[in-house]
Protein backbone atom coordinates (compact mmCIF):
# COMPACT_ATOMS: atom_id res chain seq x y z
CA UNK A 1 0.00 0.00 0.00
CA UNK A 2 2.85 2.44 0.86
CA UNK A 3 4.39 1.68 -2.91
CA UNK A 4 0.87 2.13 -4.21
CA UNK A 5 0.75 5.50 -2.37
CA UNK A 6 4.34 6.60 -3.47
CA UNK A 7 4.55 5.77 -6.63
CA UNK A 8 0.87 5.65 -8.39
CA UNK A 9 -0.35 9.00 -6.17
CA UNK A 10 2.39 10.62 -5.60
CA UNK A 11 2.30 10.96 -2.08
CA UNK A 12 -1.25 11.74 -1.93
CA UNK A 13 -3.23 9.15 -0.31
CA UNK A 14 -3.42 7.24 2.88
CA UNK A 15 -3.58 3.15 3.00
CA UNK A 16 -6.83 1.69 3.33
CA UNK A 17 -7.70 -1.32 5.65
CA UNK A 18 -11.83 -1.31 4.40
CA UNK A 19 -14.34 0.55 3.51
CA UNK A 20 -14.58 3.15 6.38
CA UNK A 21 -12.90 6.67 5.75
CA UNK A 22 -9.86 6.64 8.42
CA UNK A 23 -10.99 10.01 8.90
CA UNK A 24 -14.23 9.28 10.08
CA UNK A 25 -15.44 10.17 13.40
CA UNK A 26 -16.31 6.80 14.72
CA UNK A 27 -13.20 5.54 12.81
CA UNK A 28 -11.40 3.12 15.19
CA UNK A 29 -7.73 3.61 14.28
CA UNK A 30 -6.70 0.64 16.97
CA UNK A 31 -8.21 -1.60 14.46
CA UNK A 32 -4.70 -3.16 12.28
CA UNK A 33 -5.00 -3.85 8.56
CA UNK A 34 -2.45 -6.51 7.20
CA UNK A 35 1.14 -5.65 6.85
CA UNK A 36 3.11 -5.82 3.41
CA UNK A 37 4.71 -9.58 3.99
CA UNK A 38 5.93 -11.15 1.02
CA UNK A 39 7.47 -13.92 2.77
CA UNK A 40 4.70 -15.13 4.98
CA UNK A 41 2.12 -14.68 2.11
CA UNK A 42 4.31 -17.10 0.01
CA UNK A 43 4.74 -19.55 3.36
CA UNK A 44 0.72 -19.22 3.96
CA UNK A 45 -0.17 -20.17 0.00
CA UNK A 46 2.13 -23.39 0.00
CA UNK A 47 1.01 -24.58 3.26
CA UNK A 48 -2.45 -24.86 1.93
CA UNK A 49 -1.47 -26.42 -0.98
CA UNK A 50 -0.65 -23.15 -3.59
CA UNK A 51 2.29 -23.77 -4.53
CA UNK A 52 4.27 -22.37 -7.60
CA UNK A 53 4.02 -24.46 -10.69
CA UNK A 54 5.70 -24.13 -14.19
CA UNK A 55 4.09 -22.96 -16.79
CA UNK A 56 4.52 -22.98 -20.66
CA UNK A 57 6.42 -20.13 -21.48
CA UNK A 58 8.46 -20.55 -18.49
CA UNK A 59 6.98 -18.55 -15.55
CA UNK A 60 6.02 -20.13 -12.19
CA UNK A 61 2.74 -19.56 -10.57
CA UNK A 62 0.40 -20.55 -8.00
CA UNK A 63 -2.36 -19.73 -9.92
CA UNK A 64 -3.88 -17.36 -12.88
CA UNK A 65 -6.60 -14.98 -12.49
CA UNK A 66 -8.24 -11.54 -14.76
CA UNK A 67 -8.64 -8.56 -13.42
CA UNK A 68 -10.74 -5.85 -15.99
CA UNK A 69 -10.18 -2.16 -15.57
CA UNK A 70 -12.13 0.69 -17.38
CA UNK A 71 -9.50 2.10 -20.76
CA UNK A 72 -8.56 5.70 -20.71
CA UNK A 73 -8.57 5.62 -17.00
CA UNK A 74 -4.37 5.94 -16.14
CA UNK A 75 -4.82 6.24 -12.89
CA UNK A 76 -6.36 2.78 -12.71
CA UNK A 77 -4.11 1.48 -15.15
CA UNK A 78 -0.65 2.45 -12.97
CA UNK A 79 -2.34 1.16 -9.58
CA UNK A 80 -3.14 -2.25 -11.75
CA UNK A 81 0.89 -2.75 -12.63
CA UNK A 82 2.19 -2.17 -9.30
CA UNK A 83 -0.65 -4.58 -8.10
CA UNK A 84 0.36 -7.02 -10.76
CA UNK A 85 3.67 -6.62 -9.90
CA UNK A 86 3.75 -7.11 -6.04
CA UNK A 87 1.26 -10.43 -6.58
CA UNK A 88 4.03 -11.88 -9.16
CA UNK A 89 6.83 -11.33 -6.17
CA UNK A 90 4.63 -13.93 -4.55
CA UNK A 91 4.31 -16.09 -7.63
CA UNK A 92 0.25 -15.06 -8.23
CA UNK A 93 -0.43 -14.27 -11.66
CA UNK A 94 -2.61 -11.69 -12.56
CA UNK A 95 -3.64 -11.01 -15.93
CA UNK A 96 -5.38 -7.66 -17.07
CA UNK A 97 -7.96 -6.66 -18.87
CA UNK A 98 -8.58 -3.34 -20.13
CA UNK A 99 -12.48 -3.57 -21.30
CA UNK A 100 -14.33 0.18 -22.74
CA UNK A 101 -16.60 1.61 -20.33
CA UNK A 102 -19.65 0.02 -21.68
CA UNK A 103 -18.62 -3.25 -21.25
CA UNK A 104 -17.07 -2.71 -18.20
CA UNK A 105 -20.46 -1.47 -16.47
CA UNK A 106 -21.92 -4.63 -17.65
CA UNK A 107 -19.83 -6.98 -16.65
CA UNK A 108 -19.53 -5.42 -13.37
CA UNK A 109 -22.98 -5.23 -12.78
CA UNK A 110 -23.53 -8.65 -13.84
CA UNK A 111 -20.87 -10.13 -11.96
CA UNK A 112 -19.02 -11.38 -14.97
CA UNK A 113 -15.36 -11.10 -13.82
CA UNK A 114 -12.46 -12.89 -11.74
CA UNK A 115 -11.60 -9.41 -10.26
CA UNK A 116 -12.09 -6.08 -10.88
CA UNK A 117 -10.22 -2.93 -10.38
CA UNK A 118 -13.34 -0.11 -9.16
CA UNK A 119 -12.82 3.42 -6.88
CA UNK A 120 -15.31 3.90 -4.30
CA UNK A 121 -15.86 6.76 -2.79
CA UNK A 122 -16.63 7.10 1.00
CA UNK A 123 -16.59 10.03 3.83
CA UNK A 124 -18.58 11.40 6.52
CA UNK A 125 -21.39 9.24 6.16
CA UNK A 126 -21.39 5.54 5.92
CA UNK A 127 -23.99 4.89 3.36
CA UNK A 128 -21.75 4.28 0.57
CA UNK A 129 -20.05 1.26 2.38
CA UNK A 130 -23.65 -0.10 3.03
CA UNK A 131 -24.79 -0.21 -0.10
CA UNK A 132 -22.10 -1.44 -1.53
CA UNK A 133 -21.38 -4.60 1.58
CA UNK A 134 -24.73 -4.83 3.15
CA UNK A 135 -26.01 -8.00 1.82
CA UNK A 136 -29.37 -7.20 0.68
CA UNK A 137 -30.85 -10.55 -1.02
CA UNK A 138 -29.99 -11.03 -4.81
CA UNK A 139 -31.80 -7.91 -6.16
CA UNK A 140 -29.52 -5.48 -4.46
CA UNK A 141 -28.25 -3.21 -7.05
CA UNK A 142 -24.60 -2.09 -5.29
CA UNK A 143 -23.44 -5.51 -3.90
CA UNK A 144 -22.39 -6.72 -7.36
CA UNK A 145 -19.68 -8.83 -5.66
CA UNK A 146 -21.92 -11.03 -3.68
CA UNK A 147 -20.53 -10.27 -0.42
CA UNK A 148 -22.48 -11.58 2.47
CA UNK A 149 -21.21 -11.54 5.86
CA UNK A 150 -24.16 -11.71 9.11
CA UNK A 151 -21.90 -10.25 11.57
CA UNK A 152 -21.19 -7.23 8.94
CA UNK A 153 -25.35 -7.27 8.13
CA UNK A 154 -25.83 -6.91 12.21
CA UNK A 155 -23.15 -3.88 12.65
CA UNK A 156 -24.18 -1.94 9.68
CA UNK A 157 -27.77 -2.31 11.31
CA UNK A 158 -26.89 -1.32 14.50
CA UNK A 159 -24.73 1.95 12.71
CA UNK A 160 -27.84 2.79 11.35
CA UNK A 161 -29.94 2.51 14.38
CA UNK A 162 -27.36 3.48 17.17
CA UNK A 163 -29.13 6.30 19.72
CA UNK A 164 -25.94 7.37 20.78
CA UNK A 165 -22.56 8.39 19.74
CA UNK A 166 -20.69 5.94 21.71
CA UNK A 167 -23.22 3.11 20.55
CA UNK A 168 -22.36 4.19 17.11
CA UNK A 169 -18.43 4.31 17.69
CA UNK A 170 -18.84 0.45 18.94
CA UNK A 171 -20.55 -0.55 15.86
CA UNK A 172 -18.32 1.06 13.30
CA UNK A 173 -15.20 -0.43 15.46
CA UNK A 174 -16.88 -3.77 15.58
CA UNK A 175 -17.73 -3.64 11.85
CA UNK A 176 -14.10 -2.69 10.56
CA UNK A 177 -12.76 -5.50 12.96
CA UNK A 178 -15.27 -8.35 10.62
CA UNK A 179 -13.96 -6.68 7.90
CA UNK A 180 -10.40 -7.46 8.30
CA UNK A 181 -11.20 -10.75 9.29
CA UNK A 182 -13.47 -11.63 6.32
CA UNK A 183 -12.59 -8.56 4.01
CA UNK A 184 -14.85 -8.17 0.70
CA UNK A 185 -12.04 -6.90 -1.20
CA UNK A 186 -8.68 -5.77 -1.41
CA UNK A 187 -8.92 -2.23 -0.09
CA UNK A 188 -5.73 -0.75 -1.29
CA UNK A 189 -5.54 3.43 -0.83
CA UNK A 190 -7.68 6.24 0.51
CA UNK A 191 -6.56 9.22 -2.46
CA UNK A 192 -6.45 12.97 -1.24
CA UNK A 193 -7.21 14.81 -4.45
CA UNK A 194 -8.32 18.54 -4.98
CA UNK A 195 -10.93 19.08 -7.47
CA UNK A 196 -11.22 22.57 -8.95
CA UNK A 197 -13.07 24.06 -11.50
CA UNK A 198 -12.90 27.74 -12.71
CA UNK A 199 -15.34 30.08 -13.02
CA UNK A 200 -13.71 31.16 -16.32
CA UNK A 201 -15.91 28.81 -18.23
CA UNK A 202 -18.55 30.09 -20.43
CA UNK A 203 -21.34 27.95 -20.43
CA UNK A 204 -24.22 28.89 -23.47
Amino acid sequence: RDALIRDVLGGQGVPATGPIWPHHWAYDPNVKGYVHDPLLASATLDAIGLKPVSQPDGRRSRFTFTCILPENWANWERMALNIQKQLYDVAVDMQLQVVSAEEFDKRLRTGDFDAVMVEMLSGPFLSRPYSFWRWGGEQKPYNVFGYRNSAADRWFDAIRSAPTDAEYRVAVGQLQRVIIDDPPALFLAWSERTRAASRRFHVP
